[in-house]
C-alpha cells in the first residue's frame, strides 16, 4: 500500500498515514465545499491530481450565473474531463481549444451557435462519445444559410454531408439530443448511429415522421419530445400517432441545470425517462405526457 511518511507527535518515531485514506479525507473535503477545490489544489502534488480529477470532470462553459474555469486551467487538467457543455456565445477558436484539451470526454453539449469548421468537426469526431447535444446548424458553411431552405442547395448538400461524416464517427453513441430544428433530411443518417437507444428533439423543432427515426434506429427505445416551463399543447403534436407507446413527452424546465444532474451522476432527463420507459413496458401503454 502506497503510503506518505509523518512524523509522530512526541518524535521518537515516524509512522506512515495511507494515501488511500488522506485521498478519501481531502475528496470529501471537496464535495462538502467544492469551491475550495482551487485551494486544495496547491497543498501538493499528490492533492492536485486527486482534486483536479473531481474537479474538472464536470466543465460547463459560457453558461450565465455560473462559475467556469478559466481556459488555461482547462488546458492544464482537461484530461479529467468527462462531461463537457459549451453554451451559446463561444467563438469557434475557443470552442477547438476546449475540444482539443479535453480528449476523454464522453458527453458533450455543444451549444454553441458557432459555424464549425473543419479542424473543429475533426477534433470532435476524436471524442469517446456516448451522448451528444448539439445544433445540427452548426454543421453549415455559411452562417447565413437556412438549411430548411432549398434554393440554398450548396450549403444545404454541405452541411449534411458534414453530419453523415459526424454521426459515422460515433457508433458508439448511445443517446443523442438535437438542439435545434431540423428537416428530415437530417435524419437520413441516423443509421450510422448503430447502438443509439435514446433521442431527444425539441417540440416544435421536428419536421418529418418519427416513424422514420426507428426505422433507421433497430436499438432506439424513445424518442424523447421536449418542452420548457409549461406543458406541450395538443397543437405541438399534431400529426403524431398518440398510441405510440415509444414517444414520450417531457418537459424540462432547465436544460442546463438538467445536463449537469446527469453529468454529476443524478437524476436527470434521460434516467427519468430510462425508469419510466421500464415502468411502462410493465403495464401502462400509450404516449406518456410529463409534466
Amino acid at each position: 500500500m502506497a503510503s506518505a511518511e509523518s512524523s509522530s507527535l512526541d518524535g521518537k518515531a515516524p509512522f506512515t498515514f495511507p494515501l488511500e485514506l488522506e485521498q478519501h479525507i481531502f475528496e470529501l473535503a471537496y464535495e462538502c465545499d467544492p469551491p475550495i477545490g482551487p485551494t486544495l489544489m496547491r497543498v501538493s502534488p499528490y492533492v492536485s491530481s486527486w482534486i483536479g480529477r473531481l474537479l474538472y470532470e464536470v466543465i460547463i462553459v459560457q453558461v450565465s450565473n455560473r462559475l467556469e474555469p478559466p481556459l488555461s486551467a482547462v488546458q492544464k487538467h482537461g484530461q479529467n474531463a468527462r462531461h463537457l457543455l459549451i453554451g451559446i456565445n463561444v467563438e469557434k477558436e475557443q470552442i477547438i481549444d476546449y475540444i482539443r484539451s479535453c480528449p476523454n470526454v464522453v458527453n458533450f453539449a455543444l451549444w454553441a451557435l458557432q459555424e464549425l469548421n473543419e479542424d473543429c468537426v475533426k477534433l470532435l469526431m476524436r471524442l469517446p462519445l456516448l451522448r451528444l447535444s448539439f445544433h445540427i446548424r452548426s454543421l453549415r458553411y455559411d452562417s447565413d444559410a437556412d438549411l430548411t431552405n432549398k434554393n440554398s442547395l450548396d450549403e444545404y448538400t454541405l452541411a449534411y454531408r458534414r453530419l453523415e461524416m459526424l454521426f459515422k464517427a460515433f457508433p458508439q453513441l448511445t443517446h443523442l439530443d438535437i438542439a435545434s430544428r431540423s428537416p428530415p433530411e437530417a435524419y437520413e443518417y441516423l443509421h450510422h448511429l448503430p447502438n443509439l437507444t435514446y433521442i431527444s428533439i425539441f417540440h416544435n423543432d421536428f419536421e418529418g415522421s418519427y416513424v422514420q427515426i426507428f426505422d433507421k434506429c433497430p436499438h432506439l427505445k424513445v424518442v424523447i419530445i421536449l418542452g420548457e416551463n409549461s406543458l406541450i399543447s395538443e397543437a405541438d403534436t399534431t400529426g403524431i400517432d398518440r398510441n405510440d407507446s415509444r414517444v414520450l413527452y417531457v418537459n424540462v424546465p432547465d436544460f442546463v441545470g438538467d445536463w449537469e444532474l446527469g453529468a454529476r451522476g443524478k437524476h436527470d432527463v434521460w434516467e427519468f425517462v430510462e425508469s419510466f420507459e421500464e415502468k411502462r413496458r410493465e403495464g401502462d401503454t400509450g404516449v406518456g405526457l410529463i409534466g
